[in-house]
Parts: C-alpha cells; sequence; structure tokens
C-alpha cells in the first residue's frame, strides 16, 4: 500500500439531466490512477445484432413462437464494457422489458440469455446460454422433450401470482397463496404425492410456523380450499414442525434465555438489551433434519 496514491472510486457522468454514469474506475493506481475502469454506453439496437423476436400470446398459443429478428432501433441496449475490455450487452424493449442479457467470452463469442413474456408482460420463460442454442438447432420449439431441460418456466394465475414454476433438473415447483397473497403451501417434484411444506403468519404477515403437511393433494385442490376460507388464518395441522419464529417478546419454548456479557467488546458501557423490541425477531427454533432435535437462536437488540 505504501506504493498506492490512489485510493478513491472514480466516476465520469453523462452531460444531460439523466446524470448517469458512463465510467467507473476502482481504487488503486493500476485502475483509477490509470484511468481504466469500467464503462457504459446506452445506445439503440443495430439489425446486425441478430436479436430473436419471441411472442408468446397464451391462451391463444400454447407456447411461445420465434418470429424473426428485431430491426434497428427497436431496442434500447445498455452496453457495459469491463477493465478487461470484454462486454455485457443487455437489450430492453420500449416499456422497459428485459429481453436479452448478452455475455462476451471471446472475441467472437457470445453467451445468449433470453427472456419471454405474454401479453400481461408477465415473465414466462428464462433461456439460459444452452438452451438458446439447442433450440435453434432444433427448429425453434421450445417445448421440445430436449429444450424443456434447460428452461426456466413460470405460470400464474389469474391474479399474477406465481403457481408453477420450473427450474433445470429441479422439476416443477408448485405454490399455493392465501386471501391475502401470502404464500401458505410450497411443494417441490420430490414431495409430490406425499407432503407439501406449510406456511403460517400473524396478524402482521410474519412468519411464525414452516413445516410439513402429509398429503397427496392436488395444488388446484388446496387452492380452492384457500379460496373458500372465512378467515385468512391457514388451520391446516403441521404434522412436522421445521421452523418456528417467535417475535416482540422472550417466552420462547424449551429455553431460558440469558444475554451474555461475559465477550469482549470496546465500548464505553457495557452493552444491554433493549426492552423495545415490538415488531423484531426475538427467537427462531430450526429442526435437525431427522431428529426430534432443534437449534434454537436468540436475538437482542440494543
Amino acid at each position: 500500500m505504501s506504493n498506492e496514491s490512489n485510493f478513491f472510486t472514480r466516476l465520469a457522468y453523462e452531460a444531460s439531466p439523466l446524470n448517469r454514469v458512463l465510467k467507473s474506475s476502482a481504487p488503486g493506481n493500476s485502475w483509477s490512477g490509470s484511468n481504466r475502469g469500467q464503462q457504459v454506453i446506452t445506445r439503440p439496437n443495430r439489425a446486425d445484432e441478430d436479436v430473436k423476436i419471441f411472442r408468446y400470446t397464451w391462451p391463444a398459443a400454447p407456447k411461445p413462437t420465434h418470429e424473426g429478428t428485431f430491426g434497428a432501433g427497436q431496442l434500447l441496449v445498455e452496453e457495459v464494457t469491463d477493465e478487461d475490455g470484454n462486454k455485457q450487452l443487455t437489450y430492453a424493449d420500449r416499456t422497459g422489458l428485459k429481453v436479452l442479457h448478452r455475455v462476451q467470452v471471446g472475441t467472437n463469442e457470445w453467451l445468449n440469455t433470453y427472456y419471454i413474456y405474454d401479453l400481461k408482460r408477465q415473465l414466462r420463460y428464462v433461456l439460459p446460454p444452452e438452451g438458446f442454442n439447442r433450440l435453434a438447432a432444433q427448429g425453434w420449439d421450445i417445448e421440445s422433450t430436449e429444450i424443456q431441460k434447460f428452461y426456466f418456466r413460470y405460470l400464474y394465475d389469474g391474479l399474477g401470482r406465481v403457481i408453477e414454476k420450473t427450474v433445470p433438473g429441479g422439476g416443477t415447483i408448485y405454490m399455493v397463496y392465501d386471501q391475502r397473497d401470502r404464500l401458505v403451501f410450497r411443494q417441490d417434484e420430490s414431495m409430490k404425492g406425499q407432503y407439501w411444506i406449510v406456511f403460517k403468519y400473524d396478524a402482521m404477515d410474519r412468519l411464525l410456523v414452516e413445516g410439513k403437511f402429509e398429503t397427496n393433494a392436488s395444488r388446484v385442490s388446496l387452492q380452492t380450499n384457500q379460496n373458500n376460507l372465512p378467515t385468512y388464518a391457514n388451520t391446516v395441522q403441521v404434522h412436522e414442525l421445521l421452523i418456528q419464529n417467535y417475535y416482540d417478546s422472550y417466552e420462547i419454548e424449551g429455553i431460558t434465555h440469558t444475554f451474555n456479557t461475559s465477550f469482549s467488546h470496546h465500548f464505553i458501557q457495557a452493552p444491554t438489551p433493549s426492552q423495545q423490541r415490538h415488531g423484531m425477531l426475538t427467537g427462531k427454533r430450526v429442526r435437525v433434519l431427522g431428529t426430534n432435535s432443534f437449534i434454537v437462536e436468540v436475538s437482542f437488540y440494543d
């Protein structure tokens, strides 16, 4: 550090009311001291950038279709060049939705991640680089068995809530909500036909309990039950408690809490726990999986 003389970050701004950062250099003689940094420009796209158009008109069409490429000036591009000259390009449409993220990995090599939306502007598919390459090679059928291994897919209900999420290598995750739009059930492929993870909240929407609810009920069945409940409370039985949170007080099951003041501190006065803990997480019990034991945490505030 004795040879360093630039201990600051240097920023260069666009000469406009937008006040956008055009260049940023990290501290150090090799960076801000050498005027070397990350550069950002915003520009319209060019036709030769070959950005694909995907349209998803669900429910009229069961899957997205490839409909050519964007013409010049139809997208806004944020082009970021790092200190080594490599670029990352983000393409957004006129409404601000990101449609493509492109990362340079060689002189003329790029990794392309596409984002596909429905007519409600809801994200429906994320197509990573390997998935996009295979899709282009196999005729643009995004729901072919081969391509399904590589994409992220999202399904929504009429209220715009994600009720199914498909992830590469992980199958489909199912979600159920209560009438206050809180997640109350979640299930992945490994739980199917056996149990759901259930979530319970207090009146302030704070998560109280997370546990297992043993049932082979479908997502549709559980959602219908939630829609018909006369109250917001989740009344299902928790067959195995996994996590329990405590708020506002230190009345925590299974422990006698004490505040340890024996640790070495550098304060003028020894710290003491505050009594103003309303709204704060005060404790947590987390099950050690496969046992009846719990790890207990207690939080104190100054």
